[in-house]
């Protein structure tokens, strides 16, 4: 497990680059991580994906919490969820070696973020880090906790981005996902 929270740590470190995105209030629950203190990154024991269900445009979206809703952050909003699995540590390694061969870029997609997967990190019952992806712009956000803004981070729609979208299918399959993602 060491080695994993090493290449997650790494991972995200490359990830978090200022002045990435939209801004936002801090986080109404969780612990988030901002790009200034990622190398102190709390080891993670569990992660947890989550589908969320989708609708046309925003519609999927709504302004209240419950507990059947995983947070959008940026957007102040909660999205549904249409089921969850925890990863055992086996999981958790191929996630994060499917995740480093992602490439990575500022400003990728149409930064629309109609998410359709969710993503928890916890160390014992501590949230560490927390995101959606969103597959039509190939972004996800995260919280920087020095600004006090949200930042959103893309990645290229190559084989890489493929290959993540096979691997959470095949921990966790979307009813709502169409096949090209």
């Amino acid at each position: 497990m060491k080695h994993l929270l090493v290449s997650f740590i790494v991972v995200i470190a490359a990830l978090f680059v200022p002045n990435a995105g939209e801004a936002g209030g801090p986080p109404k629950q969780g612990r988030t991580v901002a790009p200034e203190i990622v190398a102190g990154l709390p080891r993670f024991d569990r992660a947890e994906v989550y589908s969320l269900k989708q609708k046309p445009g925003f519609a999927a979206l709504h302004k209240q919490p419950a507990p059947d809703r995983f947070p959008v952050r940026p957007y102040d909003a909660f999205a549904e969820i249409g089921d969850r699995t925890t990863l055992d540590n086996e999981q958790s390694e191929q996630f994060v070696k499917t995740w480093e061969r992602l490439n990575f870029e500022r400003y990728a997609g149409a930064m629309c973020h109609y998410p359709v997967y969710g993503l928890r990190f916890y160390n014992g019952d501590e949230l560490v880090f927390e995101t959606t992806i969103c597959w039509k712009c190939r972004n996800f956000y995260f919280y920087d906790e020095a600004d006090e803004k949200y930042r959103w981070h893309g990645f290229q729609p190559n084989e890489a981005s493929k290959s993540l979208l096979a691997y959470l299918r095949s921990v966790l399959p979307h009813p709502d996902l169409p096949e090209n993602g």
